[in-house]
């Protein structure tokens, strides 16, 4: 039995997708936002926050550096591995708000992500955005694997993000994310 279907026998149960390849996260992201404003009787509030991370973001589009390249954005998840963030996810979204360039156009899955090899990631173009959740063993720079292809990576160090938000979360995760990105490329 799902989580849906045991929630269900006990009160009414509303399902809203807000991730996956072939949705719009940030119309979705305002739909769910509506309709809990709706249910809560303050949809004056839920509207209020939608401008507000809209303006938001759009404060971060003026003022964020522009890179020459298209963003990857990385996450480490053991030594031949990375989690690479494409449509459907929440950082692609964020990219997408403030004008930049996500270079990654392959195939996500339902939480808008590929994994990849490291040797499969290596050959991708684009600046390495590497992501430091603190769930990771690898969760500073200095902790990154040593051996083999990583070595190339130390050469050419990624702009790197302390994960301080929900990556499958809303509006206050994507502010959060936003913040984390333009200050790091700001820092490189």
């Amino acid at each position: 039995m799902n989580l849906e279907n045991k929630l269900s026998s006990i009160a009414d149960v509303i399902k809203i997708p807000l991730f996956g390849e072939n949705l719009n996260i940030w119309q979705n992201l305002e739909q769910l936002t509506r309709k809990v404003g709706e249910l809560n009787d303050q949809q004056q509030q839920a509207q209020e926050l939608i401008e507000s991370a809209q303006t938001r973001l759009a404060v971060i589009a003026a003022q964020i550096a522009r890179p020459v390249d298209p963003l990857l954005v990385v996450e480490i998840r053991d030594d031949r591995h990375v989690r690479i963030y494409g449509h459907g996810s929440l950082e692609d979204m964020v990219i997408t708000q403030l004008g930049l360039e996500n270079a990654w156009q392959g195939p996500t899955n339902d939480w808008g992500f590929s994994t990849l090899t490291i040797s499969e990631a290596f050959q991708l173009e684009g600046r390495f955005i590497l992501l430091h959740p603190t769930y990771s063993q690898y969760s500073t720079d200095s902790a990154l694997p040593t051996s083999g292809l990583w070595q190339h990576w130390l050469d050419d160090p990624p702009v790197s993000i302390d994960v301080n938000y929900w990556p499958w979360g809303g509006f206050f995760s994507a502010l959060r994310f936003a913040e984390s990105l333009k200050e790091a490329l700001e820092n490189t």
